[in-house]
């Protein structure tokens, strides 16, 4: 993991509350949305990593997208983003 301090912030720091799942009686949610995500670089379709810690989770994109098949019945599979060239 890179050292904080010198990675440039785009957006202020963000609060979130950590609330129940919808329908769920003991599920812990968290919910991230906003225009800003795609602004910083999270596009629909985008595959993400989590690292998860004690007290701490960090979300990285990958190289990685969700494509549509074309067949009957659509299924969705992972591929590695063709470089542009």
């Amino acid at each position: 993991m890179k050292n904080e301090k010198t990675i440039a912030k785009l957006y202020p720091t963000r609060h979130l509350t950590v609330s129940r799942k919808p329908g769920s009686i003991d599920t812990t949610s968290l919910m991230l949305a906003g225009r800003w995500l795609e602004e910083a670089g999270f596009e629909m379709g985008a595959i993400v990593r989590l690292e998860v810690w004690k007290d701490r989770i960090v979300i990285c994109k990958t190289d990685q997208v969700w494509v549509e098949e074309e067949r009957v019945i659509t299924r969705r599979k992972r591929v590695h983003k063709l470089s542009k060239g």
